[in-house]
């Protein structure tokens, strides 16, 4: 019988946990489709994922030219795929607000500061990469949840 009650007792203890929302998972987590700042259509479909703290975003799929290749990249990533390139990194958060992180332009082979942040209730993801680390000087593109 006392093992019955202590089972109940767990589980109850399970659901408040959930739905106080500490066993939920980061609203950045998981899939968005992104969208040219410069044609407005979606170009890629990229992963956000959290590793030791921090967040990275990796490139799952290409809508123009899934063998893509990075000519224009530097280091480790000259001439690799883009597809399956982990090209976001470092971000940290505060609040809906993801922090002093680095993104890669496949385009350009530049390294960016980043920031991001969640919008519209999460369905959206604003990402600003930036010459300067206070994002003044840089463009931002919107990410749609996939």
């Amino acid at each position: 019988m006392k093992r019955n009650i202590l089972i109940i007792m767990a589980l109850i203890a399970i659901v408040c946990f959930a739905g106080s929302g500490l066993l939920a998972a980061d609203p950045i987590l998981g899939e968005w489709k992104t969208i040219s700042d410069k044609t407005g259509k979606m170009s890629s479909i990229v992963l956000i994922f959290e590793k030791g703290g921090k967040y990275y975003g990796k490139i799952t799929k290409l809508t123009e030219d899934p063998d893509a290749i990075c000519t224009k990249c530097t280091g480790k990533k000259k001439d690799q795929p883009i597809k399956g390139m982990v090209f976001l990194w470092g971000l940290e958060k505060d609040g809906n607000e993801y922090e002093d992180g680095k993104i890669l332009d496949p385009d350009n082979g530049k390294v960016y500061y980043c920031n991001m942040e969640l919008v519209d209730g999460g369905k959206k993801l604003e990402v600003r990469g930036s010459l300067d680390k206070w994002g003044l000087a840089g463009r931002t593109q919107t990410w749609l949840r996939k």
